[in-house]
This record gives structure tokens, sequence and C-alpha cells, in this order.
């Protein structure tokens, strides 16, 4: 019995993580003073002071928007995919380093990194 219940404890906390993935946000932007992301169809953010930002457990599957702040109370500015077709939001499955770099328009956009399972 009591090998039982170790085994259900061991699932409990393995099974959440396997559909979970780490997304780390870094800005090459000068002006960044805050950086985050945001869940499609979720109210509330996730991100941080600085410029770079990681988070661990986020939803795999899911759909992310990425952005930051020039200053603390300043408006949020979105970065797009780079592309023919920019989008603000990208799907991703699986831990993800995006790097925010600004292109010559002055545009934030999102350089994805791929981490080495």
């Amino acid at each position: 019995m009591k090998h039982k219940t170790i085994l259900m404890i061991l699932l409990m906390f393995t099974v959440p993580l396997a559909n979970a993935i780490r997304i780390s946000i870094i800005s090459e932007i000068k002006d960044t003073s805050a950086l985050g992301f945001s869940i499609k169809g979720e109210k509330n953010g996730h991100g941080g002071l600085g410029k770079s930002y990681t988070k661990d457990g986020m939803p795999k599957g899911a759909t992310y928007s990425v952005g930051f702040r020039k200053s603390i109370f300043g408006d949020d500015i979105t970065c797009y995919t780079r592309g023919k077709h920019p989008k603000t939001y990208r799907k991703l499955s699986r831990d993800v380093t995006i790097v925010l770099r600004e292109n010559k328009q002055g545009q934030c956009r999102q350089y994805v990194y791929y981490d080495q399972p």
C-alpha cells in the first residue's frame, strides 16, 4: 500500500510537467524597462522588470503574445513574428528562448530559438 501511495504522488507531479514548457524572453532593445507575455484568451499576463524574464510550467501548445514596455508605467508594445506576414501570436509546444530586437523601421520583432531537449 505504501508503494502505491508514493507512485500516485510521483505521477501527480510528473504529469503536469509533461504538458508544460519554459518560456524565456530576452530583450536587446535599448529602452526596455519591463517585458513579458500573455496567453491568448487569458486576462492576466506574466512578466517582470528588466531585460529578461523566465517562467516555467506554462501550458504546452498554447498561443502566446510577447511584448515589452519602455517605461514601467508606459504602454505595452507588442512584438511581431518575423516574415512576410507578421503576427502577434505564436503557438509554442516546447521550451523556448525568445529574443526581442528592433528592426530598421523601429518595430519590435520576435526571434525564437527552441531549446535543445
